[in-house]
């Protein structure tokens, strides 16, 4: 508003000066010190000016600033639900290899327990044979 009251004041001295040559209205003793209250005016505006300006381009250098930073965290974020995603792809395929191998491990053991039975049903076997072949030793 402080300026707004300055640029009235600059008219009202222009408008006074104006009168003045013109020869209407009440005469002025120094209408210098009009034009030198309207320079004073004139450059209270243009420093308010200048400060307005450096303060908008302060507020523009922390917009870029944030819309930097804005992007530099949108592009981790991206970078770590990438991760993520390849992360996650890693862990399907090694549960999927777990469950492969226990898969595997069990037919394993399943096997070797087949071997085991199979070895122990010859062992009898042949324990039987060994003996009943003594017996027919032994009677004849």
């Amino acid at each position: 508003m402080a300026t707004a009251n300055l640029i009235a004041n600059v008219n009202r001295g222009l408008e006074r000066i104006e009168n003045y040559i013109k020869g209407v209205g009440t005469l002025l003793q120094n209408p210098f010190n009009i034009l030198d209250g309207i320079r004073g005016s004139l450059n209270t505006i243009w420093v308010t000016l200048q400060n307005i300006t450096a303060e908008h381009d302060q507020y523009q250098n922390l917009l870029n600033d944030t819309n930097g930073w804005v992007n530099n965290y949108r592009n981790q974020l991206n970078d770590s639900r990438n991760q993520n995603l390849r992360l996650q792809r890693l862990l399907d395929e090694s549960q999927v290899q777990v469950e492969r191998t226990m898969r595997e491990r069990d037919n394993a053991q399943g096997e070797r327990n087949l071997a085991i039975l199979a070895y122990n049903n010859e062992k009898k076997k042949s324990r039987c044979w060994y003996f009943s072949y003594q017996d027919k030793d032994r009677h004849v």
